[in-house]
């Protein structure tokens, strides 16, 4: 980005994330932030965020808020999406009126197959590449982070100590270029991961998430509530079973990465690796017991205090958070991705397809038959490569090939 005037970046979305950037890149001179989401109404033009394990609070300036497209867009040289999986395509939509040549698509966290969105909204790789565009996509959220105040105030709970950054197109000079910025907007070390396919497989939330719920409320019904007091937290007292569960759709990933590189064997999918490992691998110091999945889960600093997702009922009962994004974003844009790729390959993945076919009772949904094969009709809308006309493992891999 030029250093004589001010890059314009848009924030997509209204969570967590968004207020942690928005008051952060809002606080440098070189920046100016504009936001776009849902209730523009809710937000104030200073954003703080609280770190308390650095004894600090960022106080940052926001330039524009809006929920129409042409104010915020118009002008930005940077669009980040910090929303939910199956909003990406609705945010690429709305920008791509105002995508000038040679702008910037970020996203803070590349699970749902976000390079397939961006290439099927722009008009694929030819028109992609004729207005010089660049996405960037990260295997991880950056912080481990809570509004306290919607629209005006937030708290990092805890930070990686490095990113992992996956870019399109798969060119030396732009992924170097945009490993640089990636590290003067977060502020944490980032490294260059071999294509976006490390991105897709990472055992991220659609792993972590689908694991601990089904481990939590596999034999649930609606008959059964709970005691807020007497729930278990998400990750601190993660229990046996959903470490067991959690291990099996880990181990199930391992292997669509193996029947990948069977295939091609010059794609390097070598930062895929167990859960465990790369749990520790994005926290370090602050994961006490590395024993197990389960110690990981139970020991890592940042994750502690978390609490299990759940809904209210007025009773002050509680019951599964059946409309969160553990449902509506780690199952169709996450594990069925990865079945979807498994049915590619002609791998099973039985565990996956056990806590699709359990989530999708709850969800009054049926993206999977019985017999495991997927619902065309059913699929529509979510992030499988299917949706995208890749059928192949030629044209899954596409996008993580060098370009030039």
């Amino acid at each position: 980005m030029s250093k004589n005037k001010k890059t314009v970046v848009c924030l997509c979305g209204g969570g967590a994330g968004t207020h942690i950037l928005a008051a952060t890149l809002g606080s440098k001179e070189n920046f100016t932030v504009n936001v776009f989401t849902r209730k523009p109404e809710k937000w104030t033009k200073k954003i703080t965020v609280q770190i308390p394990n650095e004894k600090r609070e960022i106080v940052g300036n926001i330039n524009i808020v809006s929920s129409n497209p042409k104010e915020v867009f118009k002008n930005c040289d940077i669009f980040i999406s910090n929303g939910p999986a199956m909003a990406n395509p609705i945010y690429l939509r709305a920008m791509e009126p105002y995508l000038k040549d040679g702008a910037i698509i970020g996203n803070i966290f590349g699970q749902g197959g976000f390079d397939f969105a961006v290439l099927d909204i722009i008009g694929g790789k030819k028109e992609f590449e004729k207005r010089k565009l660049k996405v960037f996509s990260l295997k991880g959220i950056p912080w481990v982070c809570r509004t306290l105040e919607y629209g005006k105030s937030a708290k990092i709970v805890g930070k990686k100590t490095r990113l992992q950054m996956a870019a399109i197109p798969k060119i030396k000079e732009i992924e170097n270029e945009l490993k640089v910025l990636c590290e003067e907007l977060f502020n944490i070390q980032t490294i260059i991961l071999p294509n976006m396919l490390c991105i897709t497989l990472v055992p991220g939330n659609q792993i972590i998430h689908s694991g601990r719920y089904y481990g939590l409320f596999s034999k649930w019904n609606k008959d059964i509530e709970y005691e807020e007091k007497d729930f278990p937290l998400m990750y601190q007292d993660f229990d046996d079973f959903s470490a067991e569960i959690t291990q099996k759709l880990s181990d199930e990933l391992l292997l669509l990465k193996k029947g990948i590189i069977e295939k091609f064997p010059e794609i390097d999918l070598s930062p895929i690796i167990d859960l465990k490992d790369n749990i520790y691998d994005a926290y370090k110091e602050q994961v006490k017991d590395t024993t197990n999945l389960k110690t990981v889960f139970c020991t890592n600093s940042a994750y502690a205090g978390i609490k299990t997702p759940m809904h209210k009922k007025d009773n002050g009962k509680l019951i599964p958070a059946l409309k969160s994004r553990i449902f509506y974003e780690d199952i169709p844009f996450g594990l069925l991705i990865l079945h979807n790729i498994g049915e590619i390959l002609d791998i099973k993945t039985p565990t996956m397809d056990t806590c699709i076919l359990w989530a999708q009772d709850l969800m009054n949904m049926k993206y999977l038959e019985k017999n495991g094969k997927m619902n065309q009709k059913a699929i529509q809308g979510t992030g499988c490569p299917m949706n995208f006309g890749i059928k192949t493992i030629e044209q899954l891999v596409n996008n993580s090939l060098d370009w030039k």
